[in-house]
């Protein structure tokens, strides 16, 4: 191992400064099998033999499924069983370290750098006291039961869902959720922190783990039930409809953003969505007032049909010519949102039972 070349040189020093007295190490989430090995290779630290047992004082094999597979197979030999290979194993150990400590699945007891983030959590006793509703609330529990589905698509081992790392990880990943919700600590903190090396973040793996299940359980709930699929329709189609209308309105330049600078890129995507979201109320203004107009003229209004009526219209809007800008200044007058239209009928049932599923 090349590795071992660099790390041997300086074995002395890395032992003495992962020494508690000198650098405490601790882990951050449930994962500790990393700072477990440290504490193994240290009880072996004076060893001067090739080879050092692969068990711990308990009996138990020393756990290195967080290593590679080009680690494993270099640290274990199979002609010496239930042995490491020292150096191999030392090399393998330290830099799992670092990477651990880069990525924040590791901290240091005192540090600023590598601060430990996960003292701003709330403790776990606290967090079982509302976790049970918490579960049923973000749609991972039914009332009064722990839901659980097996991998559904794939062989076993391959595309399929790491419960063993959701179940591993799982008090940390609900002392994370119920803080971020009880504002212990700010979801601002909790990206940064996981943004760095994500991928072989603990935290992040297992996040994304619990993530593969809610869309499993969405896309199953989409493929069996009607009404939502109508409504996941509706919602998408309004989105849509904003977006057509939001590239119609910003024209110019075919709606390329020429300019390279982010600062101006992001001027001209928020002056234009002000400028959509200004039509759109105008229209919804305008929408409004001809549905009064014909209500005093006697006119019955079906809520019904209301609910098909888009506010993205663009026939009477003029994207040529010149525009006057003298009234800017003017403040208009308040206007009533209210209509006289009884709307509780389409507020007490599914729209998508009433089949106003594909309204935009």
């Amino acid at each position: 191992m090349l590795l071992y070349g660099q790390i041997g040189r300086d074995r002395a020093v890395m032992f003495d400064l992962a020494d508690n007295d000198k650098l405490k190490f601790t882990a951050t989430s449930e994962d500790s099998r990393v700072l477990d090995a440290l504490a193994h290779a240290q009880r072996h630290q004076a060893a001067r033999g090739d080879y050092i047992t692969a068990f711990n004082e308990e009996g138990k094999e020393v756990d290195i499924s967080f290593a590679t597979q080009n680690w494993r197979k270099a640290v274990v030999d199979k002609t010496r069983t239930g042995q490491f290979v020292r150096k191999h194993f030392e090399a393998m150990v330290f830099t799992a370290l670092a990477e651990e400590l880069r990525t924040g699945d590791v901290a240091v007891v005192g540090s600023e750098e590598y601060a430990d983030w996960s003292e701003q959590l709330l403790a776990w006793e606290v967090v079982q006291e509302t976790l049970g509703a918490y579960l049923v609330e973000v749609g991972l529990a039914e009332q009064g039961e722990y839901v659980h589905i097996d991998a559904l698509f794939g062989e076993p081992g391959k595309h399929v869902i790491d419960f063993d790392l959701i179940e591993s990880q799982f008090r940390h990943l609900m002392r994370v959720a119920v803080s971020v919700r009880e504002g212990t600590i700010s979801s601002s903190t909790l990206l940064k922190r996981l943004r760095s090396g994500s991928r072989k973040n603990a935290t992040y793996a297992a996040f994304r783990e619990v993530g593969r299940v809610i869309r499993t359980v969405q896309l199953l709930r989409h493929l069996s039930d009607a009404p939502l699929r109508r409504r996941v329709t509706a919602a998408t189609n309004k989105v849509e409809s904003f977006n057509r209308f939001s590239q119609w309105i910003g024209f110019g330049n075919r709606g390329v953003i020429a300019d390279n600078d982010p600062i101006e890129q992001e001027k001209a995507m928020k002056f234009n969505a002000l400028l959509t979201n200004a039509d759109d109320l105008r229209n919804a203004l305008d929408i409004a007032e001809i549905v009064r107009q014909l209500l005093e003229e006697g006119w019955e209004m079906d809520p019904e049909d209301l609910a098909h009526i888009s506010p993205y219209l663009t026939e009477h809007i003029n994207r040529f010519g010149e525009y006057s800008t003298h009234e800017l200044g003017l403040q208009p007058e308040a206007y009533d949102p209210k209509l006289d239209v009884d709307f509780t009928p389409l507020r007490e049932q599914d729209l998508t039972a009433a089949g106003l599923g594909q309204a935009a």
